[in-house]
């Protein structure tokens, strides 16, 4: 049987300039027939079982924004997927259906039921939407059935134990660490755990060139805030005078350590940046601040994390300035430009901390 079948839509390392991110493919036509299944109702898969009896899925279940990863997709149909059956792909509402099928590995079921779709190396840009959608349709008398791949996914205070250390594997007893305060302090371990992996890498002598120390990244100024509730906490005198190349030879050498400086202290760390999470959380409970968010964002209380996280890496007082400038375009504030890199990181790093082994699980075609 003929059949004529593409491989999902996928961003491989991008290189970015001044005019933004090149894509591997070539131009990205828009969508020009009005007939185009990207023009029929968008309905909920479940919807359409009991009509074309199909399946779509991907692997791994959210868009990961992190790492390159082996990336699948299956398009099962119970009836058979036939000669006049149709995919497309499609990419920020656009059809990259032509330009993306010379990429695709495909492997079909004896039973022409099952198509498995894989992609190695796949990775996701960070500076852009990434809307991704597939679309099935048996035949012309068939509705379509329309997948979108979701975006990762990690509320604050949720718990969604670490069931994957990903690339971090030499980390298990850090990962305990962090799941056993969390869960003491009531947030979700895994999202503490995306931001430990997102700000440090699990390194606990890191330091930035802001002057930023331990797994979880305080700064200077962060740590005002924190030693309000722990100001017994040891704190190495004049460490704020010092330079970013004086602070890190301290430490290398060990006359800065987790005796005289608390963010060097493992569990301190995390303590310490759980308490700076809560401060900023605090800060966007305000009457005021909280009634900007509702008015800006109705009917959207996920986009709390994401304030949250971006105050995390940039100050809230910033991120209030951009979203009462930029309403709910407030993330691609010139301000933000590291601040929407990071929400996408953490979030990205949170979920696949939370599902275990999603990149790696087997996710094959039966009877091939």
């Amino acid at each position: 049987m003929n059949l004529k079948f593409t491989v999902i839509i996928f961003l491989m390392s991008l290189m970015t300039s001044c005019a933004g991110p090149m894509n591997p493919f070539g131009a990205i036509e828009p969508v020009k027939s009005s007939k185009d299944l990207s023009t029929e109702p968008i309905r909920s898969p479940s919807s359409y079982i009991s009509t074309t009896d199909a399946v779509i899925d991907f692997l791994p279940g959210r868009q990961n924004w992190h790492s390159a990863i082996n990336f699948r997709t299956r398009i099962h149909d119970h009836n058979g997927v036939g000669p006049r059956s149709k995919i497309k792909f499609f990419y920020n509402n656009k059809d990259i259906t032509e330009q993306i099928q010379k990429y695709s590995i495909k492997k079909i079921s004896k039973d022409q039921k099952t198509i498995l779709y894989s992609l190695k190396n796949f990775r996701l840009t960070l500076d852009r939407e990434n809307k991704i959608s597939v679309a099935y349709q048996r035949d012309d008398h068939s509705a379509p059935l329309i997948k979108h791949y979701e975006e990762p996914k990690c509320p604050i205070d949720s718990v969604q134990k670490v069931k994957d250390h990903g690339r971090f594997k030499s980390k298990k007893i850090t990962f305990k660490t962090i799941e056993k305060i969390s869960l003491e302090e009531g947030i979700n371990p895994s999202l503490l755990a995306g931001l430990i992996a997102q700000e440090s890498g699990f390194n606990p002598l890191a330091v930035s060139w802001a002057k930023a120390i331990g797994l979880t990244q305080v700064t200077s100024l962060a740590e005002t805030h924190v030693l309000k509730k722990f100001p017994h906490w040891p704190r190495y005198e004049d460490i704020t005078e010092f330079s970013y190349p004086k602070v890190k030879s301290l430490i290398l050498l060990g006359k800065i350590n987790k005796e005289n400086e608390w963010r060097l202290n493992e569990e301190m760390s995390i303590k310490g940046g759980i308490e700076y999470l809560r401060f900023v959380e605090s800060y966007w409970s305000i009457n005021s601040n909280k009634k900007m968010v509702e008015q800006v964002f109705p009917h959207h209380p996920e986009i709390f994390e994401e304030i949250v996280l971006a105050s995390y890496n940039s100050g809230p007082f910033r991120v209030k300035k951009a979203i009462e400038r930029r309403g709910k375009d407030w993330l691609n504030s010139n301000t933000l430009n590291e601040a929407k890199k990071y929400v996408k990181k953490v979030k990205s790093y949170c979920y696949h901390f939370s599902n275990s082994g999603e990149s790696y699980a087997p996710f094959s075609v039966s009877s091939l």
